[in-house]
């Protein structure tokens, strides 16, 4: 008995009533298959043009504390870190507000923050703030640059709050202090009330030397 072979041939999925992935009807009402070939590009785009805004991934923060490179040297890493620390320890209802201002130190190498390229003015000192900014500077590698930058932050979170080392309150409590003998002379602080402003609220977190006044100290705390 003579056996017929049979061919064996690939079939098309049994169309149910519906068009899809890239199968279609023509004209004459055959089924025809064509895969589209930017399907893939559409799609993308539409999941592209989906999305939000807020969705899209954001770069990392600007670093708030930083080393600067001056002339070819660097500040001392361990002293690059004794600062970051010094920063860290400012409670963070102080730290907060003036990093949502933009705040911004930055660390030059030596014992004096003029040789940074935006100081405007000359004569050595170991910190510097800009006047109406956030931005400070201090030098990296002296034994007091970590009170120093917290005495520049103390400046920048006068400005952030209004200058409440103009208030009638502030002056009060820096005459009274005057008075008591308890004002130190260095850093113009017994001329200028912005210094013993910044400089009482740097001692808060580093208590050596000397400590502010209870007035002083109440009276900081009560600005956050």
């Amino acid at each position: 008995m003579q056996t017929t072979a049979q061919r064996s041939r690939r079939t098309r999925p049994e169309y149910r009533g519906f068009v899809s992935d890239g199968y279609y009807l023509d004209s004459a009402g055959r089924l025809r298959f064509q895969p589209e070939p930017r399907g893939d590009i559409d799609l993308a785009r539409a999941r592209l043009d989906a999305l939000l805004l807020d969705d899209l991934p954001t770069p990392p923060p600007r670093p708030a504390v930083v080393a600067v490179e001056v002339a070819g040297r660097w500040p001392r890493a361990k002293n690059v870190a004794a600062i970051r620390t010094a920063v860290d320890e400012i409670p963070s209802r102080f730290r907060s507000r003036w990093l949502a201002a933009g705040g911004r130190l930055e660390i030059v190498p030596g014992d004096n923050a003029r040789i940074h390229p935006r100081s405007a003015r000359l004569g050595p000192v170991l910190g510097w703030s800009t006047l109406g900014s956030v931005f400070c500077v201090v030098a990296g590698d002296h034994a007091d640059s970590p009170l120093t930058a917290s005495h520049e932050i103390g400046h920048a979170l006068d400005y952030v709050f209004g200058y409440p080392s103009h208030s009638a309150e502030w002056l009060k409590i820096w005459q009274n202090a005057k008075a008591a003998g308890k004002v130190p002379a260095h850093g113009d602080q017994r001329q200028r009330p912005a210094e013993y402003f910044a400089e009482s609220f740097a001692r808060l977190w580093h208590p050596t030397l000397f400590i502010t006044s209870q007035a002083a100290q109440d009276f900081i705390m009560g600005l956050v």
